[in-house]
């Protein structure tokens, strides 16, 4: 925890939390498939990046300890949202 709490609070912490969104967005649109039967593909691609960024904040606030919640309480939320999210593009 030490580790990623120093790697979002240095000076390099854009390039890293830029790259976790990277590994976030990649991650959720790996499934070519899936994604052929997205409607509104466009929209679908902005929701995901919005997503991955909020994400990726939700998170860095978790490490640095300004979200007060079980880490897998928190990824349950996270996926309920991500969830609700998509259903308005398949």
């Amino acid at each position: 925890m030490d580790f990623y709490r120093l790697l979002i609070e240095t000076n390099g912490s854009v390039a890293f939390t830029q790259k976790l969104k990277d590994v976030f967005l990649k991650r959720m649109l790996t499934d070519k498939k899936a994604f052929s039967r997205v409607k509104r593909q466009r929209e679908f691609l902005a929701c995901m990046n919005l997503l991955a960024g909020g994400g990726v904040g939700l998170l860095c606030d978790w490490v640095t300890g300004k979200i007060d919640l079980p880490m897998k309480e928190l990824a349950n939320i996270v996926n309920d949202i991500a969830m609700d999210a998509m259903r308005h593009y398949i």
